[in-house]
């Protein structure tokens, strides 16, 4: 009986003290954060964070994300742009110990690219990149974390791979199908660019059809307010991938041909190197070449046609022309 009583005690003893451990945790997390809205105190508030970044626990990680979440519109866009920063690094350190939070941490990323300041845009560009980059360090036991989740059971090993991806791209192109916010929209294809770049090539492939099939859905729509920064998209996954995955790959290819008739010269700009770097992927596009031809390429802009800007981009669909020619296989 006394042997059951002193375990009760040293079980309470324990508890509050980890109890007091949290709570002198939580604390110092929080004085670090209020340094974050005093530019006079904002790169000692970043050090210590990182500091109890690089020495954190995994007991106290819940913590520690649960008070970096507490940031928000409310704060200083420096602040607002450094917890970003922070996230990443606690992505980038603990990898796959994040899990759990995932979800919370792409809601929260979301709902920093609704800010007005594109340094925080950056930010979660970056932060992005580091959970595209840990989420292909999964292994099987986390992946049921994204299985529960779906309700499914995936049979195919190769979308046993490329779901954690999709995870993260399907609440970006998501944002691009059910918005029309510029900031929001600029941020999320940056994002995009920035998984596709920091993925491994052979798993992008894997999450290509899904990738390709939203994407061709976002161009489908009447007005696609993000053309420019979508064909960016278009001409990394040209980039990375290893080798061309049709139908998507021609149906992109076309879709970045139509663009160059677009009276925005910068979107112009992007379809001609999105389109560039899918003959250098080797996707056959002879006939969207002769077709270029036959239309007038140089049709109506709303700029001065005397205009620098014009006549750049004149010289160049007529050198891209002539580089197509010289790469099509005879």
């Amino acid at each position: 009986m006394i042997s059951h009583a002193r375990r009760l005690k040293n079980l309470n003893v324990q508890n509050s003290k980890e109890k007091n451990d949290a709570t002198q945790f939580r604390n110092t997390v929080q004085l670090g954060l209020q340094k974050l809205n005093d530019r006079a105190t904002v790169k000692q508030g970043v050090s210590e964070l990182l500091s109890i970044v690089d020495s954190l626990k995994q007991s106290n990680l819940p913590i520690f994300l649960n008070c970096l979440f507490s940031v928000s519109g409310q704060d200083q866009p420096m602040a607002r742009r450094e917890i970003v920063r922070i996230i990443g690094c606690v992505a980038s350190v603990h990898g796959v110990l994040c899990t759990p939070f995932l979800p919370r941490i792409i809601a929260y990323l979301l709902s920093r690219l609704k800010d007005n300041d594109s340094g925080i845009r950056d930010a979660c560009s970056e932060t992005f990149g580091f959970l595209g980059a840990f989420t292909m360090s999964y292994s099987p036991e986390s992946l049921n974390i994204w299985f529960k989740s779906a309700q499914q059971s995936p049979s195919d090993p190769n979308f046993a791979l490329s779901f954690p991806l999709s995870g993260l791209f399907r609440p970006l192109l998501t944002s691009l199908e059910e918005n029309r916010f510029i900031p929001l929209l600029q941020g999320a294809t940056q994002c995009i660019q920035t998984i596709i770049e920091r993925v491994p090539p052979e798993i992008i492939s894997l999450a290509w059809p899904y990738i390709g099939q939203r994407i061709i859905a976002l161009f489908s729509s009447q007005q696609c307010p993000m053309a420019s920064q979508l064909l960016n998209v278009i001409g990394t996954l040209f980039k990375v991938i290893p080798e061309t995955i049709e139908p998507q790959s021609s149906v992109l290819a076309l879709i970045a041909a139509e663009h160059l008739q677009h009276n925005d010269w910068i979107v112009r700009r992007s379809a001609i190197e999105a389109i560039r770097c899918a003959i250098i992927a080797g996707i056959k596009i002879y006939g969207i070449v002769i077709g270029m031809q036959r239309m007038n390429i140089n049709m109506n802009r709303n700029s001065n046609s005397g205009s620098i800007e014009n006549e750049q981009i004149k010289g160049l669909e007529s050198v891209f022309v002539i580089q197509q020619l010289n790469y099509i296989p005879q």
